[in-house]
């Protein structure tokens, strides 16, 4: 390490602990504990996936939206997300479901485009959207990048301070996308890796987000910096498009927080949806469902049009998504019945 080099690690490194003194970390340390009482005080069930009555509005429909998150939702989590290939009875489920002119299926990801090509694109009548909502590829046609005009200055800040963490934990790695940053501790000591998380995350809100158009995305043992305009929640609603109506039977599935993103701009379209559609009743009745609370309760779904929102995880983790399956094999399981009725048809 150069001498110049070393010297701007030490100002990074000094003013890091001028900012961080005892009145922050105990300031740090209520809000913590703040957070934790209030999610045990709003927890709630999600209920498991009923699966008859998702294929009996899968059957029942004309016009289906179905959406689906890849890495822990069509495939299990992997330390090297390299390995999180595609199953081939996945890609026999897709490939059954976009034959269907009935059904309109996406993939919106995190991962860059590159992937998704590489490993989706050549299932005919796939839609795709990557790095979360900044690119979008319509069957058929090419892809389009969201976010073109937008200043990505912010980038060499954030990768600077990843890389101090990265320097400083072993196992962690850096994944460099054309519109974000994410910072992977999945590798590293569990302990360390999410101390040296939150450190890294208060270093980021301090010295970039504080001022650019960015946000800091705590997934799963990672952390991602993205532009505050892009989340998988705008692309649901540009796929919805301007008359949600036309879709009677809509499914949206995904594992973490990017996804509740996708929930929560369903369920404001469904109650709108309902509320247009169903009269009063119909509307009272999603309202009263709906409540106060994060969830949206099974009773909603069962009025039409059908909106399968569903988390991959267990029933308790908190979420805005109307059901629970287990894992990722669950939701290709359920991709596989919808593909089977789809042909008995």
């Amino acid at each position: 390490m150069g001498p110049d080099e070393k010297k701007v690690r030490y100002k990074e490194m000094y003013r890091h602990v001028m900012n961080h003194d005892a009145q922050y970390w105990a300031s740090t340390v209520i809000q913590d504990l703040r957070a934790t009482v209030l999610a045990g005080q709003s927890s709630s069930v999600t209920p498991k996936l009923d699966m008859a009555l998702f294929v009996k509005g899968f059957k029942a429909s004309k016009r289906r939206m179905i959406m689906l998150d890849y890495d822990g939702t069509l495939t299990p989590i992997t330390n090297i997300p390299a390995q999180a290939l595609p199953p081939a009875e996945m890609l026999e489920a897709l490939r059954a479901l976009c034959a269907d002119p009935r059904n309109f299926v996406s993939v919106i990801s995190g991962r860059d485009r590159a992937f998704l090509e590489l490993h989706l694109g050549d299932i005919e009548g796939l839609a795709l959207s990557g790095e979360h909502g900044s690119f979008i590829r319509y069957p058929g046609g090419e892809w389009i990048n969201l976010l073109a005009e937008m200043d990505m200055s912010w980038k060499d800040e954030v990768l600077s301070i990843f890389e101090f963490y990265t320097e400083r934990t072993v196992g962690a790695t850096i994944e460099a996308k054309e519109t974000s940053i994410t910072w992977h501790f999945r590798n590293a000591d569990p302990e360390y890796g999410e101390f040296q998380a939150k450190e890294c995350m208060n270093h980021l809100e301090n010295s970039v987000v504080s001022k650019r158009p960015v946000e800091i995305l705590v997934g799963k043992k990672c952390l991602e910096v993205r532009p505050i305009s892009v989340n998988k929640g705008e692309i649901v609603k540009r796929l919805m498009g301007a008359n949600p109506k036309q879709w009677d039977f809509v499914v949206c599935a995904g594992d973490d927080k990017t996804d509740e993103d996708m929930f929560r701009s369903l369920r404001t379209i469904k109650r709108s949806v309902a509320g247009n559609t169903s009269g009063e009743e119909g509307l009272n009745a999603v309202s009263t469902s709906v409540g106060m609370g994060t969830n949206w309760s099974s009773m909603s779904m069962r009025l039409p049009p059908y909106y399968f929102t569903i988390t991959v995880g267990p029933p308790d983790k908190r979420s805005a998504a109307a059901w629970h399956v287990s894992s990722s094999h669950d939701v290709v399981e359920a991709l596989m019945l919808l593909a089977a009725s789809n042909n008995a048809e």
